[in-house]
């Protein structure tokens, strides 16, 4: 829900179904750090129900599981609190079906103020008037227009889209994602912001990848052609974002986290060897 300042989530809805694994599935293991919130995170889209280890070396489906929302959630029944490790696949894709008619009703209501980007919205629709058509012609806007990712954006007051947009132009992933939708929802089409993780680093010292608090990001998805489809207005202004990671897209000047960084220092190296030894502990 978006009150023309903010968005907030709402009660992920349960039923969610699996996606059928039409092609050969990613099977793949996490180990996630304790975060006291409920989610287990997995690659789009799960295919299975995961297989939690316990203490003793063995794997169980249920172990607290509470289900898969409609929102492609998979929910644990309590916040996680400590370590917990498991295994999941997944069927790599980028949309699918719509679970209910709610779904659309939900995510199509107008926008609520930023008058200036309701109405280019509109004239931008009128010209546009095929779904994907007019996202194409926002996500070119994006690129073609002198828009900067940044992580040190200025603070937005009144109508915080419209002044993203026509006035400072400086924003991340968030800024783009949340106007992106309001011109989508402004234009009659069914839209959502999303969050979650984009990218990561392999670790070479145990060959597998660390995702941390830094590669959160944000983009979005559609209702087109009858189903959900992702869409990241982020990559049309800065594709190094996406391709190369938060570091690969940022001035030299930009604050970035110690451990984000790709730079091979000696307290980065020191951090990659902890990190190994613990995973391998575990």
């Amino acid at each position: 829900l978006f009150n023309g300042r903010e968005w907030r989530s709402l009660s992920p809805s349960p039923g969610g179904r699996l996606v059928a694994a039409d092609r050969p599935p990613v099977r793949y293991t996490v180990t996630l750090e304790a975060n006291d919130h409920p989610w287990l995170f997995a690659l789009d889209f799960p295919s299975g129900m995961p297989q939690i280890d316990s203490d003793a070396g063995t794997q169980s489906s249920a172990g607290g599981f509470a289900g898969y929302s409609r929102e492609q959630q998979l929910m644990m029944r309590a916040p996680v609190t400590q370590p917990l490790r498991y295994s999941v696949q997944s069927t790599l894709g980028d949309r699918y079906p719509v679970p209910s008619s709610r779904d659309a009703q939900i995510n199509s209501r107008a926008p609520p103020g930023n008058p200036r980007t309701v109405e280019f919205a509109h004239s931008l629709r009128a010209a546009n008037p095929d779904d994907r058509r007019f996202i194409g012609a926002v996500l070119k806007w994006f690129h073609d227009e002198s828009f900067f990712y940044t992580l040190a954006p200025p603070l937005l007051e009144e109508d915080p889209v419209d002044a993203f947009l026509f006035d400072s132009r400086r924003g991340f992933c968030e800024h783009y994602a949340s106007a992106f939708v309001v011109m989508l929802r402004a234009a009659g089409i069914p839209a959502r912001v999303v969050t979650g993780y984009q990218g990561g680093e392999i670790n070479p010292r145990g060959g597998y990848m660390i995702v941390r608090q830094s590669d959160a990001h944000a983009w979005a998805e559609a209702i087109v052609d009858g189903q959900w489809q992702r869409f990241d207005p982020t990559a049309a202004v800065a594709p190094s974002r996406v391709e190369r990671g938060l570091f690969g897209a940022v001035a030299a000047n930009e604050p970035v986290p110690l451990f984000a960084r790709q730079d091979g220092s000696l307290l980065k190296d020191l951090q990659l060897a902890v990190d190994a030894f613990n995973h391998e502990w575990r």
